[in-house]
């Protein structure tokens, strides 16, 4: 089958003015709503979806997904600028009340407010096979204007918490035919701590599976560095002679068909294996 690019179009970052009023009314109201808040989602969102983080001048759009005490999702947006350049920046903060929805695995999380709607887009659970131009993708209509926004779940903070990067089961091969009555896999998991990125293999029988047999967990743990292949994730690691190569390729950029949304090459005692998530 055969894969297409799709790259939305980009808008520039428009600063909106915000009346005093308008600010009065967010901080009296919606602060106190997100007060109590359970944070689901944060992310530093820019046009180009190829942006480098950082930089002399960053400007970009922080947007917070929120859970009410009472149950409600609220998305905040406001303008920041990072770096050290010294230019204002229009905060423009604002907020609307969303609902949660499924579009080919991808989460939607939708809302209106006053004739303004904005859509943020969360494909890290992806099940069709189109490649998309970031794992975060949000639209706003606000104003009269339109903008797109891309990005990424904010890893750690640093506080010594782990931030989950990749969670995902893997097969022998891609397209794999899962069986519910006994599902045998390879379960990887990715996490980021404190800017250090650990990457676990572990053989699992799911939890939901009848069949009664013993699997050895042959747990490996590699700590991995980061690179990029066309827009592809790559992380690669060694512990002796042991090796991993994991390529997620949720935000690939090249035309060319891959076999599966995440591979990964792992050589243990001399041996190669290739694994696959079953899309």
């Amino acid at each position: 089958m055969r894969r297409f690019l799709f790259i939305l179009p980009l808008f520039a970052l428009a600063a909106c003015t915000s009346s005093s009023s308008e600010d009065t009314a967010l901080a009296d109201g919606e602060d106190q709503e997100q007060a109590g808040a359970t944070k689901i989602l944060e992310s530093q969102m820019r046009s180009d979806p190829q942006a480098t983080p950082g930089g002399f001048c960053d400007k970009y759009t922080q947007v917070t997904l929120l859970k009410t005490r009472a149950g409600k999702l609220l998305l905040s947006l406001e303008n920041r600028l990072g770096g050290s350049c010294e230019i204002f920046v229009e905060p423009d903060r604002h907020s609307y009340t969303v609902t949660e929805s499924e579009s080919c695995g991808s989460k939607m999380y939708k809302g209106t407010k006053d004739g303004d709607t904005v859509e943020l887009q969360d494909n890290r659970t992806r099940l069709c096979e189109d490649i998309r131009p970031a794992i975060l993708e949000l639209r706003e209509k606000r104003n009269g204007f339109e903008r797109s926004l891309f990005g990424e779940p904010a890893a750690s903070g640093g506080n010594g918490e782990s931030a989950s990067v990749l969670d995902v089961k893997l097969y022998d091969e891609p397209h794999a035919q899962v069986s519910e009555l006994c599902d045998k896999h390879t379960w990887l998991t990715l996490k980021r701590n404190d800017g250090e990125l650990k990457a676990r293999l572990e053989y699992k029988l799911s939890a939901t599976s009848a069949c009664e047999i013993f699997i050895a967990p042959n747990e490996t743990l590699f700590t991995v560095t980061q690179s990029d292949d066309c827009g592809t994730k790559v992380y690669s690691g060694g512990s002796g002679a042991n090796r991993v190569v994991i390529k997620d390729h949720a935000t690939r950029l090249c035309e060319n068909v891959v076999p599966a949304r995440v591979e990964v090459e792992l050589t243990e005692g001399g041996q190669t294996r290739h694994l696959y998530t079953a899309d």
